[in-house]
């Protein structure tokens, strides 16, 4: 059983034992405190509606209670998000696998129109760019179902790993298409896939991603959404990438390119964008080798997060049947924040 207490003096308490994990919050915001039956035990995780998005918060394990803080503005509606969904003061409700079955669909179609921003010397886009594009597209179709998380949320979607395969470079001023659709969950992880057609509907590559939430307050995983499970499968194979192990780090170090992590690095989470360490891998290639190659496959193993100020050390190494090795880490500790494989093959 779930009730709201609004007796003071409870909900003095419960501020006095939650002001550790929320002291950023205004008292005057504090709308109530969560009750739970003698059903409940300590690992019970309650899930408020703060703002437009979920929170998981403690659990008193003498009271069985929670503390419950309320927005004083109120947000916009998500898109595919009727006002009916919500709550009177314009809070999301919590939304079921019902809910996310019947507005969302299996699979996600994004057009995007190549910019002259987003090609290389070649006129053609830059791997980078086509992430970007998968991203992009990943998120909205997040976001429409009501399970894209956020720093108001207390917890995010992090890339775990990144399986790209590239048959074509699209070129300056093309309009591409991007389908992505969630694959399936293993344990914690959820998985996505996608591909990226021309205007003509051909493949122009395709890939998969591992993804996992993280608790922004205490920087662990988390379970996926229970809403996740109404999210639609589409009854589409994935993209036929080979089984390969994960990435290793070069055994023979080749070179090394030294980056300082910049404010424009950073994404809407305040960490480091997935395309950043794709970046710096690629930036360790010599100018004579990608003159003479052109990039295949993309294969992308984060390990730990980087942030504002931190200088990267990336290396790369020669691998086997046109493989890169590389490695990603972070010069104040040796820490490992990526490892990666890239396959290229001779330009024509």
């Amino acid at each position: 059983m779930l009730g709201l207490v609004h007796n003071p003096r409870i909900l003095r308490y419960a501020w006095t034992r939650y002001r550790p994990i929320l002291r950023r919050e205004d008292p005057a915001a504090v709308r109530g405190v969560v009750f739970l039956g003698p059903h409940s035990d300590k690992r019970t995780a309650v899930r408020c509606s703060l703002m437009k998005c979920e929170r998981t918060v403690g659990l008193s394990p003498f009271t069985r209670t929670m503390i419950l803080v309320a927005p004083q503005s109120r947000p916009s509606f998500r898109p595919g998000i009727t006002p009916s969904s919500h709550v009177a003061d314009g809070a999301p409700q919590l939304r079921s696998a019902a809910d996310v079955a019947a507005d969302t669909p299996a699979v996600w179609t994004e057009s995007f129109r190549v910019r002259s921003y987003e090609v290389g010397p070649d006129y053609r886009v830059t791997a980078q760019t086509l992430v970007d594009y998968f991203q992009e597209a990943a998120g909205n179709h997040a976001r429409l179902s009501g399970l894209d998380g956020g720093r108001e949320s207390g917890w995010v979607w992090v890339m775990l790993r990144f399986r790209l395969r590239i048959h074509s470079f699209p070129a300056w001023r093309s309009l591409v298409s991007v389908e992505t659709w969630v694959h399936g969950l293993r344990g914690a992880r959820a998985e996505r896939a996608f591909r990226i057609l021309d205007a003509d509907g051909e493949l122009l590559a395709e890939g998969t991603s591992y993804w996992v939430r993280i608790d922004l307050v205490r920087r662990r995983p988390m379970r996926p959404p229970a809403a996740l499970a109404g999210l639609p499968v589409p009854d589409r194979a994935a993209p036929s990438l080979d089984e390969r192990l994960a990435p290793e780090p070069p055994e023979s170090p080749e070179r090394e390119v030294l980056f300082t992590v910049r404010h424009s690095d950073l994404d809407v989470n305040r960490h480091v964008n997935n395309v950043c360490y794709l970046d710096w891998a690629l930036e360790a290639i010599p100018s004579a080798y990608r003159d003479a190659h052109t990039l295949a496959e993309v294969d992308l193993a984060f390990k730990a997060e980087s942030k504002f100020g931190d200088i990267i050390v990336s290396t790369v190494g020669s691998g086997a049947f046109g493989t890169r090795t590389h490695r990603l880490t972070r010069e104040a500790d040796g820490k490992d924040l990526a490892w990666a494989r890239t396959t290229w093959i001779p330009r024509n």
